[in-house]
């Protein structure tokens, strides 16, 4: 008895420091400005705390079940939809573009379904404006003159190439991607905050609006028409929800285990190195335990999503400011840096 009473004393405690912690860090998001909803996941227990307002000219709160844009966050759920298809047997990684997009140019021959997912297509990373209709992104692709690498020689981040896994998808399974993600994702795991938008055809609820620093002040910076990035970007969902999709990713209720360990793991070039991508996953290490993060960011919005399984650990991190204050880094690399220290923070409470 004296044993359990101690194992609640310190749950509370170490609940009660990160409360603190996170209190302090996101000191600047509270009150009558642009928030953040954080979560930590601690096997399989959720501590979420919430700051700041979803939208600025309603002056609503931002709650765990407030619905942000999670831009390339998206990529996760696309490389698993494309897997569903592949435990279906409906689908090869080896499969080439241009057998299910038979008038691309040429180079999709080169070009199969895992370098698409590991993002070592050849293809560059081209910025096309986020509501560009398909057939025009289609016609630019055709008609456009890319330097093509050779698919596995290196490692270039290309949303381009999850737009085409998302057009596959709508190949293959004669329904929109929305649908076909709502189906075979969010129902199943009971994620009834969230879905693939499409402008006309769906409407995000408690979604959070997107905004920068502007002037010692806030501009609504916010572009949800994203309709050419569906497959690279465009869900929208909450903390509460990512926390089942989360957990789900530590069993086979969507897909078997061999092919989550495919997911999981670094891709290999031609040259036997590897890249730091997997399926939708960036792949690393924090204190000796591998882990498996993204970041995502569209005008007005900054997200991170990390991962240590070993340790059933998670951090969800959603903000709808273009920044994350208390990250003052600029660059990547030493944005992901800080990250990893506050992730080290944590575990000392684990």
């Amino acid at each position: 008895m004296v044993f359990y009473i101690y194992l609640i004393f310190t749950i509370i405690m170490n609940t009660k420091a990160i409360e603190e912690k996170l209190d302090e860090l996101f000191i600047d998001y509270s009150g009558n400005v642009p928030g953040a909803s954080v979560g930590i996941i601690n096997d399989g227990k959720l501590l979420c705390r919430c700051y700041g307002l979803s939208n600025l000219q309603k002056s609503m709160l931002i709650t765990p079940k407030t619905n942000f844009e999670i831009a390339s966050l998206t990529k996760a759920f696309t490389a698993a939809c494309i897997l569903k298809l592949v435990e279906e047997g409906r689908l090869n990684l080896t499969d080439n573009i241009n057998d299910f997009i038979p008038d691309f140019p040429e180079y999709g021959r080169n070009i199969t379904i895992k370098p698409l997912l590991q993002h070592t297509s050849g293809m560059p990373n081209i910025d096309y404006p986020v509501n560009l209709p398909m057939n025009e992104f289609m016609y630019q692709l055709k008609t456009a003159s890319y330097n093509i690498s050779v698919p596995g020689s290196k490692y270039v981040y290309c949303n381009a190439g999850y737009v085409l896994l998302g057009l596959i998808i709508e190949i293959i399974t004669g329904q929109p991607l929305y649908e076909y993600m709502d189906k075979t994702i969010f129902k199943p795991l009971q994620m009834s905050d969230t879905l693939l938008y499409v402008n006309g055809i769906n409407e995000v609820k408690n979604r959070a609006y997107g905004y920068s620093g502007k002037d010692g002040g806030y501009k609504l910076l916010d572009e949800n028409d994203i309709r050419l990035m569906r497959g690279a970007a465009g869900i929208y969902s909450s903390v509460l929800d990512m926390a089942k999709w989360d957990q789900a990713l530590y069993s086979d209720k969507l897909l078997s285990y061999d092919l989550l360990r495919e997911a999981f793991t670094q891709g290999q070039l031609n040259d036997g190195s590897y890249s730091e991508y997997g399926f939708g996953w960036i792949i690393g290490n924090i204190s000796g335990f591998k882990s498996l993060s993204h970041s995502g960011g569209n005008p007005g919005f900054k997200h991170f999503f990390i991962r240590l399984p070993e340790k059933r650990f998670s951090l969800i991190l959603f903000s709808n400011r273009d920044s994350i204050d208390f990250l003052k880094s600029k660059s990547a690399e030493d944005i992901s840096n800080e990250l990893r220290e506050f992730v080290r923070f944590l575990l000392n409470f684990m």
